[in-house]
């Protein structure tokens, strides 16, 4: 998710969180928000980008039934924040 290419970026962060709105509910990569939240606390401005882009998508997405993913949802924003803020304010 590091590529060179903002757009090939952005295209990657939308399929990765059209394959978590599915996945994640199931219980299934439980590892994904973790892993994009480390991403976004990195030293590499790609990989913070790409896991913004990518808890930003999830968190837009809506599962099969309409609903957001309650479950999920405040775990999502938390790490967009977390992310968000290290960026701006790197300890």
């Amino acid at each position: 998710m590091a590529a060179n290419l903002p757009d090939a970026r952005r295209v990657l962060a939308q399929i990765v969180a059209k394959i978590a709105v599915i996945e994640l509910p199931q219980g299934m990569w439980p590892e994904l928000v973790d892993l994009l939240t480390t991403a976004t606390m990195g030293e590499n401005p790609d990989w913070r980008e790409s896991g913004l882009l990518t808890l930003g998508f999830i968190g837009e997405e809506r599962g099969e039934d309409g609903q957001i993913m309650d479950k999920l949802s405040g775990l999502v924003l938390n790490a967009v924040q977390t992310g968000v803020t290290h960026s701006f304010f790197p300890q």
